[in-house]
């Protein structure tokens, strides 16, 4: 954190892929507030730095880099985004879910519909540990532009604000691609757990079977309905004196003693998108959900 003129600033260090001098920083700049005041660009580490003002928000200061562009005026989510913007440039956007919420930033990823979802989960790489305590997976963990968990609390307050269709997009070990698409779904809030209750299984809408809800087995190790569980506290139905589900497979989740489907198990050999039986290991898992009412 830095002062100018009086005035508390905050940096954020980010990127964009065109910005590669002076002008560009400046055509950065103008597209995306109302007044740009100061604005440098460092041809060393290819990097703008901008003074800011957007009416009715706080100035601030921010850096660019080279990979994802930042827009500072909040929205109630990805879907505001598209509707205020043209652009429709996927990137790090900030929101605001409801009235008495702080804002927050995520990434939108916008189609060429101009279709916006919020990313609340990727795994690329295995960048980054999932095996996270309850408070990390609480406030959210990694980088919006490579691998990351946005935060329960705030994918409950984007998912009590309206209603949101839920979409998985997956690669898995072999590099095949596929996705599946729900209805709806809703994160409660801490005092439940963080409970998640998806809606139906939309197959014209999916490219691979439902791997959350089925429960044709004895075990019946469905993820549908389940609180959320960490090392750190447990709310699976595991019973005996087998350690926890999120001990046993390393990473946060919606265990039901332990999981059908899992996908912030360890990267690659404990990323599974089970259907009927028959396991999926993943090397790519998105989650994001799209406002439709």
């Amino acid at each position: 954190m830095s002062r100018a003129n009086g005035r508390l600033l905050s940096s954020h260090s980010l990127h964009h892929s065109s910005v590669r001098g002076l002008t560009d920083c400046v055509q950065l700049c103008l597209r995306s507030f109302e007044e740009c005041s100061s604005i440098a660009y460092d041809k060393d580490s290819r990097m703008c730095e901008v003074f800011a003002s957007v009416v009715g928000y706080p100035q601030v200061t921010l850096v660019f880099t080279t990979r994802v562009l930042l827009y500072m005026k909040a929205v109630r989510d990805c879907t505001d985004v598209t509707e205020k913007r043209p652009s429709c440039e996927s990137g790090v956007y900030q929101i605001q879910p409801c009235t008495l919420c702080d804002a927050f930033l995520v990434y939108c990823e916008i189609d060429t519909d101009c279709e916006a979802w919020t990313v609340f989960q990727r795994r690329q790489d295995g960048s980054v540990d999932f095996y996270q305590s309850w408070q990390n997976y609480i406030s959210g963990f990694g980088d919006l532009s490579g691998e990351f968990w946005l935060g329960n609390e705030k994918i409950h307050k984007i998912t009590s604000s309206g209603k949101y269709e839920f979409r998985i997009d997956m690669v898995d070990s072999d590099g095949s691609a596929f996705h599946v698409t729900y209805e709806s779904i809703e994160i409660g809030s801490e005092a439940e757990n963080f409970r998640v209750d998806f809606g139906n299984y939309i197959g014209v809408k999916s490219t691979a079977a439902e791997g959350f809800s089925y429960t044709n087995d004895a075990a019946n190790y469905y993820n549908n309905g389940m609180m959320f569980s960490t090392f750190d506290r447990d709310n699976d139905n595991l019973l005996g004196s087998l350690l926890p589900c999120s001990m046993q497979y390393k990473c946060g989740w919606w265990f039901n003693g332990c999981y059908r489907s899992n996908l912030n198990g360890k990267y690659e050999s404990g990323m599974i998108w089970d259907v009927t039986g028959s396991k999926r290991v993943l090397r790519f898992s998105e989650m994001k959900i799209r406002r439709i009412v």
